[in-house]
């Protein structure tokens, strides 16, 4: 029941869609890492390089806080199990991409998975 605070996440979840979108359209025909077609490293795969499971994994959990429904011992498994699988997904699509040398450098230049500065 508070209108500024929930203004303020429903804000922030079309800014995580936003960029997730963006995330994913600068990959172009190459939507899947795994195919390995090409490495993207420019925009925001620059500062991290999963920007669109970032804003994912930040939009669920925006959406999951949001609503008061959620907070159940199902919900909150769900949450986890969920973020759990995509953190899980982007460990593994690294663990491929290692193998290429291009990616290496990529890594090398591009420190940071998820949040700039921390992981």
């Amino acid at each position: 029941n508070h209108r500024g605070w929930n203004t303020a996440i429903d804000v922030a979840s079309i800014g995580f869609l936003l960029l997730y979108m963006l995330s994913g359209s600068a990959l172009s025909f190459s939507t899947s890492n795994l195919s390995y077609k090409k490495i993207q490293t420019k925009g925001l795969y620059a500062l991290v390089r999963h920007p669109a499971t970032a804003f994912k994994l930040g939009f669920f959990g925006l959406s999951f806080f949001r609503y008061h429904a959620a907070y159940t011992v199902a919900g909150i498994l769900c949450y986890v199990v969920w973020s759990t699988v995509y953190i899980c997904r982007l460990l593994a699509e690294e663990q491929f991409l290692r193998k290429f040398p291009d990616y290496r450098r990529y890594m090398k230049q591009t420190k940071y998975r998820l949040i700039p500065w921390v992981f």
